[in-house]
């Protein structure tokens, strides 16, 4: 098997599947429980908690869990919108965020928020068009810091700047969860009040993400139960996931730089294979994208028919973001990078890892080969 689709989801680290099983089996217990059972799993959670607050320059106060990067998501977009109503109801994202971002603006929308989604320029954020769009009744402004389709990197540290040239009070929300493990950051260079991340998008496993909250920023809750997280993520926290994403973070993070140059020569192979060999392909990530992340294209083909032809070669990528891949229609991402409606069509996301050699780009890329001679174009 050739997987490409890292992305969507990535392969658990054998670090991280040995602390599930071992948390199933032998320290299975609440970690709320008052027991001494419940007190070692409290203390498997809280080692993570500590592990991924040091990672982005947080305190431990500052990390709460929850099952992923969607639910994270919901909590510091709705929370804040809910919680700063009083102070204003504009809120600012783009149009090129992922489906659990953009669905909560939807949402915020009909509920008679001042919503705005701000066009991409030239593939990322336009930072003229925020500065002009933030005004006194700005509450919060949410992006990705690394686009899930493209790669595109956003200058997510200019935002802050930009707030406080305004003198806006507004709450900056990051979505992470492409970048974590991926790219260093600080969550005080970002300038993010919240930051989401998710721990099936770094060899973790899934079932496990968590929401940076930046002390004083207020957020209503929008589930409820026993008062778990600061009653901001009510429900039994799911101690097992936590602990292997903990074992996660200490294995990639530790090695995120020689990781981050690995993966940047086999994007750059990638490319230049692409380059060379695939007849009328087009590339659509910058040269300055990530390199975990590569949009490209076939025009004249249909992204789903090239989809299934490599599958029959074992060789698995995808089309889209995975939460949207199954609905019909074109990526509303590429679209709003202006691309012709051919090369929309024929579009498909290569996502790598560490765990990716050149041998498995090689097959891609034959394979690619094969699908344009096989394929008839439209």
């Amino acid at each position: 098997m050739v997987y490409l689709d890292n992305a969507a989801t990535t392969p658990p680290c054998k670090a991280a599947i040995d602390k599930i099983n071992e948390m199933l089996t032998k320290n299975f217990a609440n970690a709320l429980s008052l027991h001494k059972a419940g007190f070692y799993a409290e203390e498997e959670v809280n080692k993570t908690r500590k592990l991924l607050a040091s990672a982005i320059g947080a305190g431990d106060d500052e990390i709460i869990f929850t099952s992923g990067g969607t639910e994270s998501n919901n909590i510091a977009i709705l929370g804040a919108a809910y919680a700063n109503k009083k102070r204003g109801n504009r809120v600012i994202t783009t149009d090129s965020e992922h489906p659990s971002v953009l669905n909560c603006f939807k949402n915020l929308e009909k509920q008679g928020y001042d919503v705005v989604y701000l066009p991409y320029k030239d593939g990322s954020l336009d930072i003229e068009k925020l500065r002009n769009s933030i005004n006194s009744d700005t509450i919060l402004i949410s992006t990705l810091f690394v686009n899930n389709e493209t790669g595109v990197i956003n200058p997510v540290n200019i935002i802050k700047k930009i707030v406080n040239e305004k003198k806006s009070n507004a709450i900056i929300h990051v979505d992470a969860v492409q970048a974590f493990c991926k790219i260093p950051f600080s969550v005080s260079v970002l300038g993010a009040d919240l930051l989401s991340i998710s721990a099936h998008k770094f060899h973790g496993v899934k079932g496990a993400g968590a929401l940076y909250i930046k002390k004083g920023t207020l957020l209503s809750p929008i589930n409820f139960g026993g008062g778990q997280e600061r009653g901001l993520r009510n429900g039994t926290l799911n101690s097992p996931a936590i602990a292997a994403m903990g074992a996660a973070i200490n294995e990639f993070y530790n090695n995120i730089n020689e990781n981050y140059k690995y993966v940047s020569e086999l994007n750059k192979y990638l490319r230049s294979e692409i380059k060379a060999n695939v007849r009328d392909s087009v590339i659509n990530s910058p040269d300055n994208a990530s390199p975990y992340v590569l949009n490209l294209s076939l025009p004249g083909l249909m992204a789903e028919t090239i989809l299934h032809f490599l599958e029959d070669d074992k060789i698995y990528v995808s089309t889209t973001s995975a939460c949207s891949s199954r609905k019909r229609g074109i990526s509303y991402v590429l679209s709003a990078m202006g691309l012709e409606e051919r090369v929309i069509k024929g579009a498909i996301r290569v996502s790598l890892s560490p765990f990716n050699t050149k041998n498995d780009i090689d097959q891609l890329v034959k394979g690619l080969i094969k699908c344009r001679e096989t394929l008839k174009s439209n």
